[in-house]
């Protein structure tokens, strides 16, 4: 049967209100970030982001570069006059590097510019130690968290002969133990919003996808447990998400 997520007592579910503490892994980027972003536009809450890309400044001259070829290219005249000689897969790392860290900045700003505040913290979801310490700061500096978005997630696509077991463990662990990382983490938190994206893969399956479609059904099972433990003190979500504008599928 398909997984469908309905809490207890779901129509007397709390509500997040302006104000209120919400956690998002891969919160920054993406469609997490934009769904982020049209929640900030009806309740201006307080959002953390959480993600692997470092924040870090732009290397010199690549400020104005707008584009993938543009930084490429601004980062080899850097290297260039330096004397430092780079190949194309390390101009090709800056360059995402730089582009993720713009798409952080973008989100946050967004998210400001509905009224809500923002912030991001680089850490892995897990790393369970850090991330306990890094939300124990944000319970420091903003209080209680109220919500809980867990949306991080990594690719490694390939048919299952060719499937490898590291490229299996980045994609399930990131989703399935991930998810118990913040559940943990977040233990002593009254919830009212627990939201996991999920994905269709989880109930049709994907080529190539059999890891991250395994994964996501996990997420599944984990809500409906959630839903009905927690009962009506939390709205629980499990989002099975098909191709959206700008991710899953290209062009």
């Amino acid at each position: 049967p398909v997984s469908v997520v309905r809490p207890l007592g779901d129509d007397d579910a709390p509500t997040l209100a302006a104000g209120d503490v919400v956690v998002a892994s891969g919160g920054a980027r993406g469609v997490t970030a934009g769904c982020l972003v049209a929640l900030a536009k009806r309740i201006p809450g307080k959002f953390v982001l959480l993600g692997r890309t470092p924040l870090i400044d732009e290397p010199a001259g690549c400020e104005g570069a707008d584009g993938d070829a543009a930084i490429k290219k601004a980062l080899l005249t850097a290297a260039q006059a330096s004397g430092h000689k780079v190949n194309p897969a390390e101009l090709g790392a800056q360059a995402r590097q730089i582009l993720a860290g713009r798409e952080v900045r973008s989100t946050l700003a967004a998210l400001e510019a509905a009224g809500a505040q923002a912030t991001y913290v680089s850490v892995d979801v897990l790393n369970a130690e850090a991330l306990g310490a890094a939300l124990d700061r944000v319970r420091a500096e903003w209080g209680a968290i109220a919500g809980l978005v867990h949306a991080a997630g990594v690719l490694a696509d390939k048919r299952i002969e060719d499937k490898d077991i590291d490229g299996f463990d980045r994609v399930y662990d990131t989703k399935v133990l991930g998810l118990a990382a913040l559940l943990e983490a977040t233990a002593d938190d009254d919830l009212k919003l627990l939201s996991l994206f999920s994905s269709v893969a989880g109930r049709c399956g994907n080529q190539g996808q059999s890891d991250y479609a395994m994964a996501n059904e996990v997420l599944n099972k984990v809500a409906q447990g959630e839903a009905a433990r927690r009962g009506a003190d939390c709205r629980v979500r499990s989002l099975g998400w098909g191709p959206w504008a700008g991710g899953m599928v290209t062009p």
